[in-house]
């Protein structure tokens, strides 16, 4: 049996302290959609323009409704907390995505996931850490598309952008 983990958002409905891992992140997310990073250190970007990079991130997530969130431990540092993401604990992943989860622990496969409002995976895109790494911008871009195309009324939204 997984442990519950206490509930760190201020929000009604909640029992005891406690919600499901599922709920937890589906209350955060507050009707967005997210983008999912198994391994977000390969997206980090240390350059000179760094924070630049991490401002403009920043922006285009909240801009087209989006959260970032990725898998590990909790890391104030990276720049998924940068720019308002979170992590999730490997558990829960594992209960979000069973087989990807399986194939990035075991066999070095690392992926980003777009998530909707309701937890579903929606594409999924595999990369190799060895190999050309997908942009963050693009993979952005992608999920808003899906999100626009899922839900008409949020054409509106990106117009307005």
């Amino acid at each position: 049996m997984q442990p519950m983990p206490v509930c760190r958002d201020f929000s009604t409905g909640v029992l005891n302290g406690a919600v499901s891992p599922a709920g937890s992140l589906r209350h955060w997310l507050a009707g967005r959609w997210a983008l999912l990073f198994s391994h977000p250190e390969d997206f980090a970007s240390y350059g000179f323009e760094a924070d630049r990079w991490l401002i403009y991130l920043r922006d285009i997530f909240d801009s087209l409704r989006l959260r970032a969130v990725a898998i590990g431990p909790d890391d104030e540092a990276s720049w998924i907390c940068e720019i308002g993401g979170r992590y999730i604990p490997s558990y829960e992943a594992e209960l979000l995505l069973p087989e990807l989860h399986g194939r990035a622990q075991g066999g070095g496969e690392h992926f980003v996931t777009i998530l909707d409002e309701s937890l579903r995976a929606r594409r999924t895109l595999l990369y190799s850490p060895c190999g050309e790494i997908p942009s963050v911008i693009e993979l952005v871009q992608t999920a808003a598309s899906l999100c626009e195309r899922a839900m008409p009324s949020v054409r509106r939204i990106l117009q307005s952008v």
